[in-house]
């Protein structure tokens, strides 16, 4: 059986890092499908909702690393197909 329907109330905003403890690139020189995929990265869901990953930029190839800690390779692995889906770009 699945459940649809609506909640009684909208819920809370999750906090998130700032834009520049996650990505190297300043936003004033992110090209816009880079812009979409730090986007949803950063709205990705994270284990503990630590948000233990970076994203740069080496030339035209988005690069995302992991952080620190027991589920960042999990995490690593959301992230990166966030990014993709968003931007249409492969990252390594």
């Amino acid at each position: 059986m699945i459940a649809i329907g609506y909640g009684e109330t909208d819920g809370v905003k999750h906090k998130s890092k700032p834009l520049a403890k996650l990505c190297s690139v300043s936003e004033a020189d992110m090209p816009v499908w880079f812009k979409n995929g730090v986007k949803a990265a950063t709205m990705a869901p994270t284990a503990l909702n630590q948000q233990k990953f970076r994203i740069s930029l080496d030339g035209e190839e988005p690069v995302i690393t992991a952080g620190r800690g027991v589920t960042t390779k999990i995490d690593l692995g959301i992230i990166k197909y966030n990014f993709e889906a968003a931007s249409g770009h492969k990252c390594r």
